[in-house]
């Protein structure tokens, strides 16, 4: 376990500790953030070439938004995304400007 971790859970090196491991029953890996939820229920063409997308390039791009702290950052990654999609008709890889 990383320092971050440690220190958030107020523990130190060597400190014993209980665990559970269960299986992860989302989609993606990753909670889909509620602002592209929105604008994916929104945007009928964005939402078409989201769906093209592997659950890889959607995994990634999830897990990009979801790092921004502020709503209006996870709303301009929304957008920024979806907007290339649909610029390139869906042609537009994550990864590959």
């Amino acid at each position: 376990v990383g320092l971050p971790i440690l220190r958030k859970a107020r523990l130190k090196k060597g400190s014993e500790v209980q665990v559970s491991v269960r299986k992860d029953e989302t989609v993606y890996g990753h909670p889909v953030p509620k602002e592209l939820k929105e604008l994916l229920a929104l945007d009928e063409e964005g939402k078409k070439y989201w769906d093209q997308l592997t659950n890889g390039a959607q995994r990634s791009l999830i897990y990009y938004i979801n790092s921004a702290k502020s709503v209006d950052k996870r709303i301009e990654r929304s957008l920024l995304f979806i907007n290339r999609l649909k610029e390139t008709k869906g042609a537009w890889k994550p990864g590959k400007n």
